[in-house]
């Protein structure tokens, strides 16, 4: 029985945080959007940080691009694991 748990809490420890980014992809320069950072694998994040075209520190971020390029977000959990997700923003001020 102990053999078990020792098992299970094991296994707890090998999960991964895994992060996607959900937002426009696309935006007009100068505008304000909005992106989020969404985590799955039964591991509470510890710590966000954004860089690239935009960046900040919090689960989600709003801020203006003025040029195309890469939103990355990197995710760390409590035991400092961490996993990025990277999102290319076009500038598209002829779009809808």
């Amino acid at each position: 029985r102990v053999l078990s748990e020792t098992r299970s809490t094991v296994g707890a420890f090998r999960r991964h945080i895994s992060v996607v980014i959900d937002g426009p992809a696309s935006v007009r320069s100068y505008e304000f959007c909005t992106w989020n950072a969404v985590i799955s694998g039964n591991v509470p994040a510890a710590s966000y940080q954004w860089g690239g075209v935009a960046s900040g520190s919090g689960s989600s971020i709003t801020d203006v691009v003025s040029s195309t390029g890469t939103l990355s977000v990197v995710v760390y959990d409590a035991y400092g694991r961490g996993n990025v997700h990277e999102l290319l923003v076009t500038v598209d001020d002829n779009g809808p």
